[in-house]
């Protein structure tokens, strides 16, 4: 069961790992694996409410 864990975080996109793994990643390999499809997100806001977006975060340089 390790074993499988280790080979499916070996498979993910930099965007799916843990910040802290990402930080050694240089600009051009954050760029280049960048998803470029919106997605839903959705956030508790301090009243209880649920606020929902739809949507893409990009990088500058």
């Amino acid at each position: 069961m390790l074993k499988e864990k280790e080979a499916q975080e070996a498979s993910l996109s930099i965007f799916e790992m843990k910040i802290e793994d990402q930080l050694d990643a240089s600009y051009d390999e954050l760029h280049g694996q960048m998803p470029l499809d919106p997605k839903w997100g959705v956030k508790k806001i301090s009243e209880g409410k649920n606020v929902f977006w739809f949507g893409y975060k990009g990088l500058g340089r």
